[in-house]
């Protein structure tokens, strides 16, 4: 008896539960709601630009008196003069020739390949100086135009432009591949000099022109004055040999040198009309 009494007793109260939770309130799940964060946009800077090193400006040189008073006068009457000798090297040897220092044999026909004229180092016997010479460049007054550049060479070897007026005199032209350049005369004894530097930008040929009239003379590199002497020679004059012109590539180790000489023109002064 007393274990059904609480089994009646749960029985009884089952009912009443039910109602009262038929009296809750029915929950509905809140659904989790996600907000995104507002995002601003900034404008992006522009990139600063990077600065960049300009080359240096080359410093321009006064144009020098002799320039005005003497060379422009004479380059001018050469305008439409065809050159009294002119050699692009394009075909025969037209009178370039060479001797071995020391021996008695030649002259020697000078070494023509590739359409120019070669000075090399060593050839046979030489192994300090190399040299050539037309003796159609013998002229008393004269303008020289010639194409050169440096091969496979040590940088203070020299080309040496020569022109000898008699046993005392001569006049020369010398430029190293290290960009030094030296006029030398010995109009009087000792011999006197100047010099100076140049821009050589190699592989590329470079212009070399010289003026020689009176007692004057001037040179030019890539048509750029460079030089000037006023009295640089007693006068219009020239030693009566076939080497009194010539062309020389000086070494200063004896080691392999190479100079190459292209579009060799010359205007004989004597015979342009109009000059002052």
């Amino acid at each position: 008896m007393r274990r059904i009494f609480p089994l009646l007793l749960i029985l009884m109260l089952l009912p009443g539960l039910a109602c009262s939770s038929s009296a809750l309130p029915f929950l509905q799940p809140t659904p989790t709601v996600f907000v995104l964060p507002t995002f601003t946009p900034s404008p992006t800077p522009p990139p600063t630009p990077t600065a960049t090193s300009l080359p240096p400006t080359r410093e321009v040189q006064p144009v020098p008196a002799w320039v005005a008073e003497f060379a422009d006068p004479i380059l001018a009457a050469l305008a439409g003069q065809y050159p009294a000798y002119k050699d692009d090297f394009s075909g025969y040897n037209l009178g370039w020739f060479y001797v071995k220092r020391e021996s008695p044999d030649g002259p020697f026909y000078a070494h023509l390949e590739d359409e120019t004229l070669l000075l090399k180092i060593p050839d046979e016997r030489e192994f300090r100086d190399a040299m050539v010479y037309n003796p159609s460049m013998i002229r008393r007054d004269f303008v020289l135009s010639v194409d050169f550049k440096f091969g496979k060479t040590q940088p203070h070897d020299i080309l040496r432009f020569q022109f000898n007026q008699s046993a005392e005199q001569s006049v020369q032209l010398d430029l190293s591949k290290h960009e030094d350049w030296n006029f030398d005369w010995s109009l009087r004894a000792p011999l006197q000099s100047i010099t100076g530097t140049y821009e050589y930008f190699s592989p590329e040929f470079i212009n070399v022109t010289i003026i020689l009239r009176g007692t004057e003379c001037a040179f030019y590199l890539n048509h750029d004055p460079l030089g000037y002497l006023s009295d640089c020679r007693s006068g219009s004059v020239v030693e009566k040999s076939p080497r009194a012109v010539s062309f020389h590539l000086l070494s200063t180790t004896g080691y392999e040198a190479l100079i190459m000489i292209d579009n060799v023109k010359l205007w004989d002064l004597e015979k342009v009309p109009g000059l002052p």
